[in-house]
């Protein structure tokens, strides 16, 4: 099994490209529950598959980080220079920023995927 670290990972958004501190990206499907009146343990069929995923990055005074906010763009979550987990489609949820004592400002972008195929590994 091959493994990666961060010290190459970043994030690339088509709306706001930038290099990532940090990125998660949660991949789920729907469970839907099917169970019979006579049934003693619970049934589920699966449902729907979706993601979601935030990216931390450093802060510049130069972007409108809030007009970014319901934007729908690509999205590719790298692990190095070629590969990556991506989709057609994205939209920008939720924009935190942050400052720590040492004065680095840092933005993270919430993200929900918007793709009828889905997120593939490449």
């Amino acid at each position: 099994m091959a493994v990666f670290n961060g010290k190459t990972a970043f994030m690339y958004f088509s709306a706001a490209l930038f290099k990532s501190l940090t990125w998660t990206l949660n991949i789920v499907a729907d469970a839907i529950e099917v169970t019979a009146m006579t049934d003693t343990w619970q049934t589920f069929l699966a449902g729907l598959d979706d993601f979601t995923g935030t990216a931390t990055g450093l802060a510049e005074t130069t972007v409108d980080y809030a007009a970014l906010i319901g934007t729908e763009a690509a999205i590719r979550f790298h692990v190095d220079d070629t590969q990556y987990f991506g989709a057609a489609n994205a939209i920008i949820t939720s924009i935190a920023e942050s400052v720590d004592i040492e004065g680095r400002g840092e933005i993270t972008y919430g993200f929900e995927g918007d793709d009828v195929t889905g997120i593939d590994f490449t």
